[in-house]
């Protein structure tokens, strides 16, 4: 299972690295500081340091979606909530080896991290819990140095506005996300509407002082408080509404569930949506995060279909991601979460009972019988099809 608990230090008597993030709005400056402060702490001040960015459009599976959403906003992910969890599996896929370096000795700066898909995310509009969730259990910063510039100065810089999200009004929403954690006492603020020397002074005597101070040996990991009040604008189950009769969504799950699917196709008048994904060679948590923004990709084409009046049978759908997801990551809210939002089918149905207390928690049906299969695919409210909130999916 993935453990949740911070990770002890490396070598007995190397002094872990800090780990220290850039924070801040786009021409803020972040990424000319800590490419200067990374060489001075290297050159000039004898500290082994590397510098990483986030998001690593290079060096990781999710870089080029990605990037390519950045510079021309069509990437292959059409959803915004997609485009988030895309974006956090890009730091997932960077924990193992941020964790060996900091345990190596190695001071790290980071060029923008959860700060930035949080506020980002909120910005668009999605409700603070689901912007949160996904990054609990990341390495926590020892120090986030928010380099504070108006939107008015960013707009000012050269190259502004080469980037999709590089927009005033845009970019002052972020600006107020951002406000979510500048409460955090490992947050210090940076005047960064003066000029960069004076900015990289006054950061160099901040970040040398954090670099020398003592800190514990453990890596500690983001927990739910890192974020405040991160269960605040949960989706609301009522969102999904239809004008008329809607088709009926299923969800079919376990051993057989394929032929099954087909079998009861004819009798339910309804058309098979298989979701399932490749997740081969990527730890457990890029596979939920993977599986998540999939499901997210493909909401809008199933609720079409629903509001077509076509009844849909869903295959490899939430309920077997959890089946799929809970032996091998210890968080069962954090499993949850990434799933809120998305629609709870009318019935959901598991052909064995080796998943039985989920099933039970939720008032989901375990049966191989054909007719009360059927029976539970009949009941359903026409006017409004819920989401999946921390109310109706219990784990």
């Amino acid at each position: 299972m993935t453990k949740m608990a911070g990770l002890a230090g490396g070598d007995a008597g190397i002094k872990r690295g800090a780990l220290i993030v850039f924070e801040g709005l786009d021409r803020s400056g972040k990424s000319t500081l800590a490419r200067k402060l990374a060489q001075t702490l290297n050159d000039e001040e004898g500290t082994r340091t590397t510098l990483l960015a986030f998001p690593d459009r290079t060096s990781t599976r999710t870089g080029k979606i990605i990037n390519d959403h950045l510079a021309t906003q069509k990437s292959p992910l059409a959803r915004k909530e997609a485009i988030h969890l895309i974006f956090s599996q890009n730091r997932w896929e960077k924990d193992n080896s941020l964790i060996e370096l900091l345990n190596n000795g190695t001071t790290v700066i980071l060029d923008r991290y959860i700060a930035s898909g949080v506020s980002y995310t909120m910005a668009k509009g999605l409700p603070k819990s689901f912007a949160c969730a996904a990054d609990i259990g990341l390495p926590q910063p020892d120090c986030v140095f928010y380099l504070d510039v108006s939107p008015e100065v960013a707009e000012s810089r050269a190259n502004y506005g080469e980037e999709a999200f590089e927009k005033k009004e845009f970019q002052a929403a972020v600006r107020k996300a951002m406000d979510v954690f500048r409460k955090h006492p490992t947050w210090k603020t940076i005047d960064a509407n003066r000029g960069k020397d004076e900015v990289f002074e006054e950061a160099k005597e901040r970040i040398l002082a954090v670099v020398q101070e003592h800190r514990s040996e453990t890596i500690a990991r983001i927990g739910p408080e890192y974020f405040g009040d991160s269960g605040e604008g949960e989706f609301k189950p009522e969102e999904f509404q239809f004008d008329g009769k809607r088709g009926c969504l299923y969800a079919l799950d376990g051993p057989g569930s394929e032929v099954l699917a087909q079998s009861l196709s004819d009798s339910l008048n309804a058309e098979i949506v298989d979701l399932k994904c490749s997740t081969d060679g990527i730890s457990a948590r890029e596979k939920a995060l993977k599986l998540a923004a999939y499901f997210w990709d493909q909401n809008e084409a199933i609720l079409e279909k629903l509001r077509n009046g076509r009844n849909v049978v869903l295959l490899h759908y939430v309920p077997s991601a959890i089946i799929e997801l809970l032996p091998e990551i210890e968080d069962l809210q954090w499993i949850a979460a990434l799933f809120h939002g998305l629609p709870c089918p009318d019935a959901i149905v598991r052909t064995e009972s080796d998943a039985g207390t989920v099933y039970k928690k939720n008032g989901w049906v375990i049966s191989n019988d054909r007719a009360e299969i059927l029976a539970s695919c009949t009941k359903h409210d026409n006017a409004k099809l819920e989401r999946f909130t921390s109310k109706n999916l219990a784990l």
